[in-house]
């Protein structure tokens, strides 16, 4: 893994994260119209399907609680490799970037820079973290 797939983890896993709760969502409102049209005297057949729809929520859930442990220590290791960077310029623009998930040009804005200087500020920052960061990526 290079040196920009592994700063991209907690944006990468904030997505997923956001997708996995879109879809809990569309699956407790599944488990709610199923339900409103339970009819006791019907038997077990329609409850069956509500209760797999609850062990699918409840799978989802156990899912998204996994990429959230995932992400907060993802997060916390792509902090600690940034903030050991000397230049304070450097540490803030990768950290809208890979930690926020702002775009470049989202970036440029904060930091009152070009999109031009972004970019150069970037390569030097990717540089000086690659020669850290030999044996985190192997």
């Amino acid at each position: 893994m290079g040196i920009k797939e592994y700063l991209s983890q907690p944006v990468l896993l904030d997505k997923a994260i956001n997708e996995a709760l879109l879809e809990l969502e569309k699956l407790k409102q599944l488990a709610l119209v199923s339900k409103s049209f339970v009819s006791p005297s019907k038997g077990s057949g329609n409850l069956s399907s509500v209760e797999e729809t609850v062990e699918k929520i409840c799978r989802m859930e156990e899912k998204i609680n996994k990429a959230i442990d995932c992400y907060v220590d993802a997060k916390a290791e792509v902090e600690q490799l940034i903030d050991r960077l000397p230049s304070m310029e450097q540490r803030t623009l990768l950290k809208y970037h890979y930690i926020l998930g702002h775009t470049w040009e989202q970036v440029a804005e904060e930091c009152y820079i070009s999109i031009r200087n972004v970019h150069y500020i970037h390569g030097k920052a990717l540089g000086a973290l690659s020669a850290m960061a030999e044996g985190i990526t192997a």
